[in-house]
């Protein structure tokens, strides 16, 4: 499955986010497999450019860190090369094996009390795992 970096990056957030729910065994087995997957495969190395790119153009103040503006927006030496970068970055698309669900389980969430209610992000992310 092809995904984009920003894709990868929405889709961990989420799953991320689920790991209070109740949810089928094999539905959070899935979760966590691909959480893993995703980490190293794709964020890990998006980070270390995400890192490179912000260094490149952060404004330091007097103790290394990154200034702010007036509005509390965080400072950079070209705001417009280094939003063009980031987004080139998060256009990259990767091939990634998911480990893929069926749809099944996530009936079980609407329709079984004992599992949580799932948000339409968490639908959403999901929708990425099935067969």
């Amino acid at each position: 499955m092809k995904l984009t970096n920003s894709e990868a990056v929405t889709m961990i957030n989420a799953l991320n986010g689920m790991d209070d729910k109740v949810l089928p065994r094999k539905l959070s087995y899935a979760i966590s497999k691909n959480l893993a997957h995703l980490y190293s495969e794709i964020n890990k190395p998006y980070e270390k450019e995400r890192l490179n790119i912000i260094r490149k153009y952060a404004v330091l103040d007097g103790n290394g860190n990154q200034r702010m503006d007036e509005n509390r927006r965080l400072v950079y030496t070209d705001r417009e090369a280094f939003e063009d970068e980031l987004q080139e970055l998060l256009d990259v698309e990767n091939e990634i094996e998911l480990h893929c669900i069926d749809e099944e389980l996530l009936d079980q969430c609407e329709k079984e009390t004992k599992y949580s209610d799932l948000s339409v992000k968490e639908y959403a992310a999901l929708m990425k795992m099935l067969k």
